[in-house]
């Protein structure tokens, strides 16, 4: 695929060739009026001197001195030609420039009628005239006359053919020179996008943990998004190997009691009832890990899940299950709460929280859920997702509150009567930088409180 150096180059070409052609040809065609204005106003006034220089014979008529003004009038060939036409086209004079000359002058235009026309003389050579129609009196009588005017175009083309070449000349090099500049723009502005990049390829050989440095604001985001995904993926990695090496540990001592049972003089009752215990255990244990391992945590670029339908989703199974303890169910739901996580940890929090108050609940199970936005936690502006899940039931006695909340506390050493469950949800909320709080509710049950920042 090309690269975005290239796009934007072939782009910022096309572009400058379309704006530099638009200039040239609006700068063409000014200067080709321009000229073909100057030339009109130049044949103009030798049409005005070759009027001015006529004189009145002794009859009335008129006739044009041998000298002229202009001498290129008198000089054969010289590119200047006058002529004098009366009005049924016979000729009343020819400067001595038109000597042998053949040139197609009007000769009836009106009295004051002036017109500008490009004709090509007989010997091929291209010509602009003007011709003036003019009334002259002669012994009391009017006679029609068209005065004409022509001058080689030669000059006039050499001119335009001149400027059109240092015009395209120097545009083609002012071109050139705006797309050098725009190529090291280009690179400059795309050096970080190379940085990143660079550092990317750095991580992948194992020389850099993330992406370094300071980056534009355009693409900071991105940087951010990445090394966060790199974290993440790194703490994924690490929670399974964690979990092999957990769950390794924790299977030596159901197998050690298991060995031991094998090589002891055991009856086949007691056998039977201490392998059944400890393949629980184990099934317990794989699960518990599997669960662990699995878990998601913060992810990237996740898509927000409403908290509303999805408790209320969730209270709705979990009440078939329990239908006939007949639980009534309060729920609060920030209307604006949304989980930015992985839908599979919010599940299995969820689940398990709420399951545990609907199977300990006598009658009543309160579930609060509140969401703060931006509160700017450890500077990462991330917001806060509070879980509050409150029951009538016994409770969590004191030391059982305490053993639950123990860091490194393993699943076999867990209490009894809560499963794996709320050990799951305690590693979970950990890796949303959160924490669960266990305590009395105010009916007297268990109050489970959980915080997470996403």
């Amino acid at each position: 695929m090309m690269s975005i150096t290239s796009r934007l180059l072939i782009t910022a070409s096309l572009v400058l060739t379309v704006c530099l052609g638009i200039v040239g040809w609006v700068l063409e065609e000014s200067h080709r009026e321009a000229v073909e204005k100057a030339m009109k106003d130049r044949v103009q006034n030798q049409l005005y001197s070759v009027i001015a220089a006529i004189d009145l014979g002794v009859n009335g008529r008129m006739f044009m001195p041998q000298n002229l003004p202009e001498l290129r009038f008198s000089k054969p060939g010289s590119g200047l030609y006058g002529n004098i036409l009366s009005h049924d086209g016979s000729q009343h004079w020819q400067s001595n420039s038109a000597l042998g000359m053949e040139i197609p002058y009007l000769y009836d235009l009106e009295q004051g009628d002036i017109e500008y026309k490009v004709v090509r003389a007989a010997n091929g050579e291209k010509l602009l005239t003007i011709s003036m129609g003019l009334s002259w009196k002669v012994n009391g009588k009017a006679e029609a006359f068209t005065f004409s005017v022509a001058e080689n175009m030669f000059d006039y083309y050499q001119r335009l053919n001149d400027y059109r070449k240092n015009l395209w000349t120097w545009l083609f090099g002012v071109g050139v020179v705006f797309l050098l500049i725009q190529a090291v723009i280009i690179r400059w502005s795309l050096s970080s996008l190379r940085k990143v990049s660079d550092d990317l390829q750095a991580i992948e050989q194992g020389n850099k943990d993330q992406l370094e440095g300071l980056y534009p604001k355009e693409i900071s985001g991105l940087t951010a998004n990445l090394n966060a995904f790199i974290r993440s993926e790194r703490e994924h990695i690490s929670r399974y190997r964690n979990s092999l090496s957990d769950l390794a540990h924790s299977l030596k001592t159901p197998l050690a009691i298991l060995q031991n049972e094998i090589e002891s003089n055991a009856t086949r009752v007691v056998l039977k009832s201490t392998l059944s215990d400890q393949v629980e255990r184990m099934g317990q244990l794989v699960d518990y890990q599997l669960q662990k391992a699995a878990s998601s945590g913060r992810t990237i670029l996740a898509a927000p899940i409403s908290m509303d339908t999805l408790t209320q989703r969730i209270v709705n199974s979990i009440k078939k299950v329990y239908v006939d303890k007949n639980i009534k169910t309060f729920i609060e739901v920030s209307p604006d709460a949304v989980f930015n996580g992985d839908k599979g940890d919010i599940l299995e929090i969820l689940g398990n929280v709420i399951d545990n108050a609907f199977k300990w609940a006598n009658d009543y199970v309160h579930i609060e859920i509140c969401f703060e936005k931006d509160s700017g936690y450890k500077k990462n502006n991330l917001n806060v997702l509070t879980i509050l899940v409150e029951d009538d039931g016994p409770g969590f006695a004191d030391v059982n509150v305490r053993e639950v909340l123990l860091r490194g506390v393993r699943a076999d050493e867990q209490v009894q009567g809560h499963g794996i469950g709320l050990a799951v949800v305690r590693d979970l909320v950990q890796l949303y930088n959160g924490k669960l709080e266990l305590g009395r509710a105010r009916f007297g049950g268990a109050r489970v409180k959980l915080t997470m920042f996403i």
